[in-house]
């Protein structure tokens, strides 16, 4: 088969395209969603028209399949299909649009077309080395596939579809010490991004999702029953479809209300009050509008973390040091004295209550007053290398934490060793060097010398307890770690829609059998008088 040329500008183009216009790659997928449900509103108005087409806006769908054994992303729609004209006329250009051409042919306020460029599906360049169409357009008897690798140009076939529509299939490049294309077949990022980017978009977006479930209960199960697990597979809709504020006020809680503000704002508390409004007329618009404070509706909090917003990056010098100010007068000072003597009312009775030793969780944005209250009250502090107390410092390390505390490598709520190592090669590189103390460059994976020689360095701490995950464990040991670095971690409190599902990777029994694991741990401990 003959390799086409594309007839826009040349490889330049699209090479700029790719890596120039957009800059964060995940927005792909937003992208070719946009299209599927372009093309998903074509049909519907071709339908109002068309009694032939035998279609109601209720059958019209997209839906994303990943597949991690072959390396594919598909995204299918069952949309309006193109022809062989039509792939060549709006593939084989860049920076042409199709859906432009329709919104500008058919102007009606019910057909809401998304993609008004036409470089929008070229981005599924930055995360595959191949790109497969095969459509079939609505009315006709053959399906065509155009497939490219990028710059070189691309070919155009007659393939086999039984059904109208469109099928995108991604083959994800491999990935780099740096970049994570694998990524892109975990269903919970691909939810995420759906519901980050495409959540109103107005037609379902479904994949098939792996969860687990209890298992019922034996009839015959003894008092000494241990409740079961199963995973199992089932079909979602990961998008909401319509905005909550264009829904009516009647068919919303008030409880889905304050959570989309939540969510949206970043606050913690339910809004003063929600107030909905609809006007119609020469111009017609929705509003939901959000009364945030509850007992100062006239002042503004600063939000955390403001600093890294383009709000803040266009003030002026004078302008952010007078906001710093006020941020941190906010933030850690302006109740310090009452959070410390309420500490000294309440947390008193708590520690003398039990013999155990008491550990307090002091990371992040604290008053001054908790190093003082945790000192007095003989509350182990808690000391995890990448989250260092010294905000001049980049990392914490095992030889300067306090006695009087508890170090770990990670959290529930973060990555573990493995993970973080993987994150940020720049600041990894650091670490290598700085704390580790080694030269040359750092390897792309933290390998099980390098993870046992973090743990050694931890358990050598000052820290009167030294308490690390199963995963950080494992880590130092090839045949018995998770193979796969993403399913170790825990939680990620960023994102509200994330749920608790880690499951370790072995079972018991497996681990009481690795003994060269479990005899390299014990002697780790008794060499360092743990």
């Amino acid at each position: 088969m003959a390799m086409r040329q594309f007839k826009a500008e040349s490889k330049k183009l699209l090479d700029l395209m790719i890596n120039s216009i957009y800059t964060n790659r995940e927005i792909f997928l937003r992208e070719l969603i946009s299209n599927a449900s372009d093309a998903c509103d074509k049909r519907y108005f071709k339908s109002l028209t068309d009694t032939s087409v035998g279609i109601t806006k209720d059958d019209l769908k997209i839906h994303i399949q990943p597949d991690k054994d072959s390396r594919t992303l598909t995204i299918t729609d069952n949309g309006i299909g193109m022809t062989k004209e039509e792939l060549e006329k709006n593939l084989g250009t860049i920076a042409r649009s199709g859906s432009l051409d329709f919104k500008t042919e058919n102007q009606s306020d019910n057909i809401d077309i998304i993609g008004q460029f036409g470089v929008g599906f070229y981005s599924a360049f930055m995360v595959a080395k191949k790109v497969t169409v095969i459509s079939r357009a609505q009315g006709a008897d053959t399906a065509w596939k155009w497939e490219s690798t990028g710059v070189e140009g691309y070919t155009l076939t007659e393939a086999d579809k039984e059904d109208v529509g469109t099928e995108i299939i991604l083959v994800l490049k491999d990935d780099t010490d740096t970049d994570k294309y694998s990524e892109y077949l975990e269903d919970y990022e691909l939810a995420n991004l759906v519901k980050k980017y495409s959540d109103y978009i107005r037609f379902p977006i479904t994949m098939y999702r792996e969860k687990s479930r209890q298992k019922p209960k034996p009839e015959d199960a003894g008092d000494d029953y241990k409740p079961e697990y199963e995973t199992y597979t089932e079909l979602e809709t990961l998008n909401s479809m319509v905005p909550i504020w264009k829904r009516p006020k009647n068919e919303v809680k008030d409880e889905d209300y304050n959570e989309f503000y939540k969510n949206k704002f970043m606050d913690y508390t339910d809004p003063l009050r929600v107030i909905t409004s609809r006007t119609e007329g020469t111009a017609t618009y929705t509003a939901l509008l959000f009364v945030p404070d509850r007992n100062n509706p006239h002042e503004y909090h600063p939000r955390i973390g403001v600093q890294h917003d383009y709000i803040y990056r266009a003030l002026n010098d004078w302008e952010k040091a007078a906001f710093n100010r006020l941020y941190d007068q906010y933030y850690y000072h302006r109740h310090n004295d009452f959070w410390g003597q309420q500490a000294m009312k309440k947390l008193p009775q708590l520690t003398q209550s039990t013999r155990m030793l008491v550990c307090g969780e002091d990371l992040g944005m604290i008053p001054d007053c908790v190093a003082w209250v945790m000192n007095d009250l003989r509350i182990l502090s808690l000391e995890i290398q990448r989250m260092p107390k010294d905000p001049k410092q980049e990392f914490g390390h095992p030889d300067w934490y306090p006695y009087r505390s508890v170090c770990t490598i990670s959290t529930h709520d973060m990555s573990t060793l493995r993970g973080w190592w993987e994150e940020d090669f720049k600041q990894t590189q650091r670490y290598y060097n700085t704390i580790l103390g080694h030269y040359g460059a750092a390897p792309a994976t933290a390998t099980p010398e390098l993870c046992e020689e973090v743990v050694r360095s931890h358990l050598h701490s000052n820290s009167i307890l030294c308490i690390l995950s199963l995963q950080d464990w494992m880590s130092m040991d090839g045949k018995w770690r998770n193979p796969n670095v993403q399913e170790e971690r825990i939680n990620i409190p960023a994102n509200p829609r994330y749920y608790w599902r880690w499951r370790m990777h072995l079972t018991l029994e497996q681990l009481m059998k690795a003994e060269s694991l479990n005899e390299k741990i014990r002697s780790m401990i008794e060499s360092t008088g743990r």
